[in-house]
């Protein structure tokens, strides 16, 4: 018989964010590898349903109705050193809302694991009552860092690093009963683990192949098509790429009618004045900026180009944003910038992916793609590794589990 999973998840589909997708990785594919997923969320709609799963894990969506806390201390320090580090009302009602229903369910429902997602906080913490109060193994899954400057060259500010002292304490309570943790990088992982005397494992984000199937698109025959996708954020440097491109189209004769450079998902609350950043350093003329888009649009924009740009992120250990997995599973050329040891030695399997230091690396590159696309190569695709798709990363979850249960 399958054993019992509940994966305690703030985000799932339809809220359109990347936490979302992780945590629906988990549940599509945790069945195929012997366990059967409960996914407890919020309900984006409003009242308490069970949402549509699947013949692979059912959902069962709680209220959002009382949003808004009805109390909570007046200050954020005074609610720091009680372990109530989600200061949004919302989250403080979260909170409240899911530990009153699974405290319920739990005297009705037998399971056999507990998977929480981080963030918010009140996940973690809410496994260590749930396993204090009925004795269910718990495993917690971060997808996040709870400060990401922890192993990153810039300074944390005072109030900060009071903060993590006291994240620390109470990850160290919270965390000393879990079967293990896990985390998006090998980095965090091994941070995470060392932290609370539990062993940590790597589980990445990853491309689903059944949502980049759904999309059918060749690169276009008509323009050479440059695409960034997705927020763009301060630890992400352009310069290489400005001044790469612009060796690159002083190569190129009437390049304003053969290439177009676009910047798609742009999010100002990211990365300050971006765009007009970006205007001052490319060609209006071959420049394209636009906002968010559905899923589906991403990965049509993603297919159609010939090159997907990644700026890697710069100075902060672990760190890459999970997008870089859904280009990954697009297929198509991947020029990243400046080299990254940690992401480049991660992804020397995957052949579609290129990096580089240097202005005259990134404009050669440019240039000797250009002329695989003017020969008329219009699928520049490659062999997407299994290894990098939230599948293989759900069996690797799903082994680990085993491991530890049996």
């Amino acid at each position: 018989m399958m054993k019992k999973v509940l994966i305690i998840s703030y985000h799932f589909p339809p809220l359109n964010v990347i936490a979302s997708y992780r945590a629906l990785g988990f549940a599509q594919h945790l069945k195929k590898y012997g366990f059967l997923p409960t996914v407890v969320t919020h309900s984006w709609e409003g009242d308490s349903v069970n949402l549509p799963g699947n013949d692979e894990f059912s959902v069962i969506g709680l209220s959002q109705r009382n949003s808004k806390s009805k109390f909570h201390f007046p200050h954020f320090l005074i609610r720091w050193t009680i372990g109530q580090f989600d200061n949004r009302p919302e989250d403080i009602a979260s909170y409240r809302v899911f530990k009153e229903f699974l405290f319920e369910f739990l005297k009705k429902e037998k399971i056999d694991l507990l998977i929480g997602i981080y963030s918010p906080f009140h996940h973690v913490k809410l496994c260590y009552e749930l396993n204090k109060q009925f004795k269910i193994p718990y495993i917690v899954d971060f997808r996040d860092l709870h400060d990401n400057r922890i192993l990153s060259i810039y300074p944390i500010p005072y109030i900060n690093k009071l903060k993590n002292v006291l994240v620390r304490f109470y990850f160290k309570r919270w965390l000393r009963n879990a079967l293990f943790l896990t985390a998006t990088s090998e980095s965090w992982a091994s941070y995470l683990g060392k932290l609370v005397n539990v062993k940590g494992y790597q589980i990445l984000n990853g491309y689903e192949s059944e949502l980049l199937n759904q999309v059918t698109e060749e690169p276009d025959s008509n323009f050479f098509l440059i695409t960034s996708m997705g927020n763009l954020h301060e630890c992400q440097n352009l310069e290489l790429f400005y001044s790469g491109l612009k060796m690159f189209l002083s190569r190129v004769e009437d390049y304003e009618s053969v290439v177009k450079v676009s910047f798609i998902g742009v999010n100002e609350s990211y990365k300050t004045n971006i765009k007009d950043e970006l205007r001052r350093n490319i060609d209006s003329s071959i420049l394209k900026i636009q906002g968010r888009v559905s899923k589906l649009e991403a990965i049509r924009f993603m297919k159609k180009s010939y090159i997907i740009v990644f700026p890697n992120p710069i100075g902060i250990k672990g760190y890459y944003t999970g997008k870089i997995f859904e280009y990954i599973g697009i297929g198509r050329p991947i020029l990243s910038f400046p080299r990254n040891k940690e992401l480049d030695s991660l992804l020397d399997s995957a052949k579609n992916y290129y990096s580089f230091d240097s202005e005259e690396g990134v404009s050669d590159f440019l240039f000797s793609q250009f002329q695989e696309w003017k020969l008329g190569k219009k699928n520049a695709m490659h062999k997407i590794p299994f290894f990098f798709s939230r599948e293989a990363q759900a069996r690797i979850l799903a082994d680990h589990i085993r491991n530890q249960l049996n």
